[in-house]
């Protein structure tokens, strides 16, 4: 994970030496850091600032909500360079990583004619890993499980038919936590305000995460993944004279849900130089220490809070099948078969994704869009040709269907197989068959374009000439709602958006294989084939 670097540029944790940076300027003056309160606005259009006295922020000055996140960080382990940096090696301790797979069958005989298996399985794994300051900050805890089970039923109706239903089920759950002592992390012991702390849901709420120029980070990281497939499978084979039929149906269905609030679904807090490196506002910054100065400062160089959209998806594929093996004589062989597939189009249990795009729809600025245009157009597009319409359609919505496309229904997949004795000891065989892909049965295809939200921390509408944001209170206007699909063809209008194709094709391949192989004295064996895609 590299090295790890101490809050403090100091090996000591004394609170009377927070904010006394006084060592990292003995090292040099551009460590030095700057009052960000003295910034004030130049000539050229650049901002100014004074240097920090000492190098050092006044007690009073001290943001207490920085003061109390910085307990979470660990002391130094050992004296590191001086500038502090590279003293706090990571242990040299393995990863706990504790795995297991359970596995049961049974078997049963109704009959001669009878017979069934029934199937258990169950593999977990649970591992931590990052947990580097050994509290709240940090540490992540892995888990996946996956159970499933499988029915397998055979059925002989006479020695020339027999049956073979089969169903088969796998729930696979993959979760990437924070360490649980961070779980429903109440913001306000922290010092934030409550408003911003009620906006979080407890379920999600972790401690935030926060970067700081020049020193390791903290973690917040949820990602809950469960994953199930249902398999049907009913088999059919039957032989008459020289003809063996195997005719059957398969339904497979897919479902994918997912809760992925990710790190910044808390709050992230970004501490950087922009607003204590000096004297202008694009001087250099220091090798390390004004990233913490703007912490103890309260004043984030950025950051956000993020309402990330959860998804519940489903894809289904039914499938058809016929062949035959056919012997035509005791030297040639013939397979002769079809096989009909149709994917079910993607769908979100709450209709939680963009479906397509109507490049006619009408939008609410059209009339003032193009009345502004036409005032100033440009040579290549006259103001007569000039036109503000086209917006996202989603699912469920506006007399659209649930499903995310189109189904392509012609997926039809003949195979065709032989094989020729042209000697005694000489076969040719061949074979050609078409297989077609799936379009969209994998998680996360769903397009959720408005059903996420943003809300970015702006400490500054002037370039820190004064301030609306700080950790007092990091989002003043409190933190915004995904409005999903509300806005109908306004969404996201003006920025880059993607939807599906409405009508698809499934990919398919074609594949087809000549050869032949002969047998010679001595064990001789010669085996030459071409094959084709």
């Amino acid at each position: 994970y590299g090295d790890h670097r101490d809050l403090h540029s100091f090996p000591t944790r004394r609170s009377s030496d927070l904010g006394n940076f006084s060592a990292l300027l003995a090292l040099g003056s551009q460590y030095q850091i700057y009052d960000p309160m003295t910034r004030r606005a130049i000539a050229g259009g650049r901002v100014q600032e004074d240097p920090l006295a000492g190098n050092i922020i006044p007690a009073s000055r001290i943001s207490p909500i920085a003061q109390k996140m910085l307990s979470y960080y660990p002391s130094p382990l050992t004296q590191g360079t001086a500038d502090g940096i590279n003293n706090y090696p990571l242990p040299n301790a393995p990863e706990l990583d504790t795995y297991y797979v359970l596995i049961g069958r049974v078997d049963h005989n109704f009959s001669d004619r009878h017979r069934i298996f029934i199937r258990g399985n169950e593999t977990n794994r649970h591992s931590t890993y990052s947990n580097w300051f050994d509290n709240a900050a940090t540490g992540m805890w892995y888990r996946s499980l996956d159970r499933g089970g499988a029915l397998d039923d055979v059925y002989t109706f006479s020695s020339s038919f027999t049956m073979n239903f089969r169903y088969g089920y796998d729930r696979w759950v993959t979760n990437d936590d924070n360490n649980p002592a961070s779980y429903n992390f109440d913001l306000t012991s922290l010092g934030f305000p409550a408003s911003y702390n009620n906006a979080i849901p407890s379920n999600i709420r972790r401690f935030p995460y926060i970067t700081i120029a020049g020193y390791a980070s903290t973690q917040n990281y949820l990602d809950w993944v469960p994953l199930d497939i249902h398999d049907f499978q009913l088999n059919f084979n039957k032989i008459r004279g020289s003809h063996s039929f195997k005719f059957g149906a398969q339904l497979r269905v897919d479902r994918a849900d997912k809760s992925a609030p990710m790190n910044t679904s808390t709050g992230e807090f970004d501490f950087g130089t922009t607003y204590t490196q000096g004297p202008l506002d694009n001087s250099p910054a220091s090798p390390i220490g004004q990233g913490l100065a703007s912490m103890l400062l309260g004043l984030p160089s950025g950051g956000h809070v993020d309402t990330n959209a959860s998804y519940a998806e489903q894809g289904t594929t039914w499938g058809l099948y016929l062949h035959d093996d056919w012997k035509v004589t005791p030297k040639l062989s013939l397979n002769i078969g079809l096989r009909y597939e149709i994917e079910g189009p993607l769908t979100e249990r709450y209709n939680r994704s963009v479906r397509g795009f109507d490049p006619t729809a009408q939008l609410p600025i059209a009339v003032q869009a193009v009345a502004n245009y036409a005032q100033n157009p440009t040579p290549e597009v006259p103001a007569s040709q000039f036109r503000v319409q086209g917006g996202l359609l989603f699912a469920g919505v506006g007399g659209q269907p649930r499903t995310l496309w189109d189904r392509d229904a012609n997926n039809f997949m003949p195979r065709f197989g032989l094989a020729y004795r042209i000697a005694p000891k000489t076969v040719v065989r061949g074979g050609y068959g078409i297989f077609y892909g799936f379009l969209g049965q994998r998680r996360g295809n769903v397009k959720q374009t408005g059903f996420s939200q943003a809300t970015n921390l702006i400490p500054s509408l002037d370039n820190g000439l004064t301030f609306v944001a700080t950790l007092a209170n990091p989002f003043p206007s409190g933190i915004q709602q995904p409005l999903g699909a509300a806005l109908g063809p306004m969404t996201y209008a003006g920025q880059s958006v993607s939807f599906f194709n409405s009508n698809p094709l499934a990919p398919y391949n074609q594949r087809w294989q000549l050869g032949f192989q002969s047998e010679h004295p001595h064990r001789v064996v010669l085996d030459a084939s071409y094959v084709g895609n």
